[in-house]
């Protein structure tokens, strides 16, 4: 019985059937080069917070972003969040799909609600592990591009590992030429001894390691895919090493960017490790003074909010329920 709600719910949603499949303990939401596993009762939990939600102005504008594999993880995030606030702030009047105006350019942050004590606040919600999904599926196009760039210059007995800096969005033709130049020369003199380093016109660099197919990997970033498992021994990776503070940051800056100053706003965060995200909001916080933002929420088993020492309000202004 469950199953057949969870997978009417994902046709209500307008997820493609091609991009999911229900069994009875689990469903497996598919993109290009990646899957992601939810436990069935996760699933119906999240019908019926969606249930709830459905009343909300804007419902539609969040069930958009689970027509998009890549953007499942972080709809379910925004639910969340919203649940929460519902819940924990006991929110009035929650809407999405509210436009908003930062700069000279139209923005839509994730919802808006008014809280117990009459405010209006603007949220964003980033969800990292989703972003890294994202990245997932990016360094599968980027492997895709360099296997055509490559054809027939890696012969089986080696391994070339190309470690990003940061994955490109767009491939450069002259870059591709630039590869496989570099591997052809790497492959004719059996350069294993260390790596080697290009860089995109942006300053963004790109290392390039030459191993014997049984070799240890060489570069282990968080982010990765191989033409084929790495038991298999692949003869191509592509992997994307970042800091993790600097990337918190980074999506702090990112969902600011949704936020209009003058207004109040908070932050949810999804991330991943918790001693890294404190470090990150810590450090974010000494640096920036944004009088209008008033915490950052860092989730993981639970929620810690982060009050921001520079807002404009007092920490009492916004109550969590317990």
């Amino acid at each position: 019985m469950s199953q057949d709600k969870i997978a009417y719910f994902l046709e209500k949603l307008g997820l493609p059937a091609e991009r999911y499949v229900v069994s009875e303990t689990v469903v497996r939401i598919k993109g290009e080069g990646f899957e992601e596993v939810y436990q069935s009762a996760n699933i119906m939990g999240l019908m019926t917070k969606c249930e709830r939600l459905e009343a909300c102005e804007g419902f539609d504008t969040l069930l958009s972003g689970f027509r998009n594999p890549t953007q499942f993880g972080s709809t379910i995030f925004e639910v969340e969040c919203a649940s929460f606030c519902l819940d924990r702030y006991n929110a009035k009047n929650l809407c999405f799909g509210v436009k908003t105006l930062v700069g000279d350019r139209i923005r839509v942050p994730d919802f808006q609600f008014l809280s117990a004590s009459g405010d209006s606040i603007l949220a964003e919600c980033k969800s990292l592990s989703s972003i890294n999904r994202a990245r997932e599926s990016r360094a599968v196009r980027v492997l895709k591009i360099l296997k055509a760039e490559l054809g027939d210059k890696i012969p089986d007995e080696w391994r070339v590992e190309f470690s990003f800096e940061s994955l490109p969005h767009h491939w450069n033709r002259n870059f591709g030429e630039q590869m496989r130049g570099g591997v052809g020369e790497l492959v004719r003199r059996g350069y294993t001894s260390k790596a080697i380093v290009f860089r995109w016109e942006t300053g963004i660099a790109v290392s390039l390691k030459l191993c014997k197919r049984d070799d240890p990997f060489f570069f282990n970033g968080p982010i990765g895919a191989g033409d084929v498992p790495k038991h298999m021994r692949p003869k191509l990776v592509v992997t994307e090493s970042y800091d993790f503070q600097k990337n918190i940051l980074r999506t702090i800056r990112d969902a600011l960017t949704q936020l209009p100053g003058e207004s109040l706003s908070t932050i949810f965060l999804y991330p991943i490790r918790k001693d890294a995200c404190e470090l990150a909001v810590n450090r974010f916080f000494a640096n920036h003074r944004k009088v209008n933002l008033l915490a950052i929420h860092c989730w993981t088993t639970d929620v810690t909010r982060f009050w921001n020492p520079h807002c404009s309000l007092p920490a009492s202004r916004l109550t969590i329920a317990r």
